[in-house]
């Protein structure tokens, strides 16, 4: 009741107040929100309205219920939404008093001061022509109040400081963290040269490099494939995902006979997929708990070719 009353109240002053037109609604689980026919709708508007809703809120206005005939005159001031011609029934409207009536069949507080407040969440493009606003009324504001104090709490926990003093320190997390990334970044392209210069030097060549290091990033993994792919080495070079340990990318270089005969063994136990061209392949596997099942084929192959 308070979600749809709500937007009773928050429609009307939109449209009376700030000509903006309310052409749909949706009322969802933990906010809700009214499409308006327009794509002019500033933050100054959102801002006004809602400090205009939340007066009527405090004033209580009474809310009822009224039942005409639909050739009733008092019809006239309410929102039909254009009844079909051949309604003669009893019509059921809501009245906001002083504020909107509205043809509704929904269920309604009976005053407004029972909203407790409006809070706007914040407006985004709809449909072509249209703007979204998101909005919460009554307990959901108490509710998300409460979850974003508990937030804040754990933050302050967490960081160590006033809730005042947060942003400016995530911020300079976030710069600390840049230039950390930064400098490992250049540390691994340091160790995949020489891991390059490693290899190059081993008398004789090795046949095949099997690189799969926890710290090797997509980077890491070209530099090695860029130093060797003159060597006529066979490589694979495999680095996992971040956030999803289970998956990664994976270079695949070599001779033709090699990546030949390997590549869709390998390729079908790390379910990758990607493309081979000019002797190198490039793909991302979806499963790399068969690792050292590859790794294991790759060593027999070769043992086998010596």
């Amino acid at each position: 009741m308070q979600q749809h009353s709500g937007q009773h109240l928050l429609s009307a002053i939109l449209e009376n107040e700030q000509n903006l037109v309310t052409t749909s609604w949706w009322l969802g689980a933990y906010e809700s929100y009214i499409e308006l026919d327009s794509t002019n709708v500033s933050p100054m508007v959102l801002e006004n309205t809602e400090k205009r809703c939340n007066e009527l809120i405090r004033e209580a206005i009474p809310v009822c219920v009224k039942f005409c005939k639909a050739d009733d005159p008092s019809l006239d001031v309410a929102h039909t939404r254009g009844l079909p011609k051949d309604c003669t029934e009893i019509i059921r409207t809501i009245c906001i008093k002083g504020v909107d009536e509205n043809l509704c069949c929904g269920t309604h507080v009976s005053n407004l001061s029972q909203l407790q407040s409006i809070k706007l969440l914040g407006m985004e493009a709809g449909k072509k022509g249209k703007t979204n606003v998101r909005f919460l009324v009554g307990n959901r504001v108490l509710g998300v109040f409460q979850s974003m104090l508990d937030r804040e709490k754990a933050l302050t926990s967490l960081l160590k400081n006033e809730p005042s003093k947060h942003e400016e320190l995530v911020q300079k997390l976030q710069k600390n963290l840049k230039i950390t990334n930064k400098n490992l970044q250049n540390v691994l392209s340091e160790l995949a040269q020489f891991e390059v210069d490693k290899i190059k030097s081993t008398n004789p060549t090795p046949m095949y490099v099997f690189i799969n290091k926890k710290e090797a990033t997509p980077e890491f993994n070209r530099i090695i494939c860029k130093g060797l792919e003159k060597e006529g080495t066979f490589v694979f070079s495999c680095s996992e995902e971040t956030d999803r340990p289970k998956e990664g990318q994976i270079i695949v270089q070599g001779p033709e006979t090699y990546c030949n005969a390997l590549l869709p063994q390998l390729t079908d136990i790390l379910k990758a997929k990607g493309a081979f061209k000019n002797g190198k392949y490039q793909g991302k596997a979806g499963d790399l708990s068969g690792i050292n099942k590859c790794k294991t084929i790759v060593e027999e192959y070769f043992k086998n070719i010596l």
